[in-house]
């Protein structure tokens, strides 16, 4: 079963109780690091919806979802509206990976941090991993994330306008 991490296509198939399985049988395996520990399963739709886990990083204080693993082409077509010159397409394969679900916090204001460089955002990592544990997600992981499984331009399709939409929407019901 734990090959379901492997194949995002694949995982999204799952019920909610395999979802708990597979949990299970990670973290039996050792798969898991020890700093997280499991909390709960969510339905999480995306243009498709499936099961996630959601995990609790103590020292942190964040929560984080087990992103499954996936292959997919990463880059952009070439006829693509706003492509770079540097976006070829290739293949690429991305591990099961956490990523924290919910923004840092500044623990002596309880903002949200904010203009942050990659150094400091690296460092803050580094001082809340148990064994390091905590890391920030490399380019493929991230747009992997972000498509969502999607091969439009957007997750939402190609239109630009519907994206723009979406954003403001969702800053206003935060």
């Amino acid at each position: 079963m734990l090959h379901y991490m492997d194949e995002r296509a694949e995982y999204a198939r799952l019920s909610r109780e395999d979802v708990a399985v597979l949990c299970d049988l990670l973290q039996e395996q050792g798969r898991i690091p020890a700093a997280f520990t499991f909390r709960r399963i969510e339905r999480f739709e995306c243009q498709t919806a499936h099961w996630i886990s959601v995990w609790w990083h103590e020292k942190s204080g964040l929560e984080f979802s087990l992103v499954p693993g996936g292959t997919y082409l990463m880059g952009s077509p070439p006829d693509e509206t706003g492509r770079f010159s540097d976006e070829d397409q290739c293949e690429v394969t991305v591990k099961p990976f956490f990523v924290a679900r919910t923004t840092c916090f500044d623990p002596k204001t309880k903002l949200p941090v904010v203009n942050i460089n990659w150094y400091d955002a690296v460092k803050y990592a580094k001082d809340h991993s148990v064994s390091g544990e905590l890391r920030l997600p490399e380019e493929d992981e991230w747009e992997f994330m972000c498509r969502a499984g999607t091969t439009t331009r957007f997750t939402c399709g190609d239109d630009e306008e519907k994206l723009i939409r979406e954003a403001v929407l969702d800053t206003a019901n935060p």
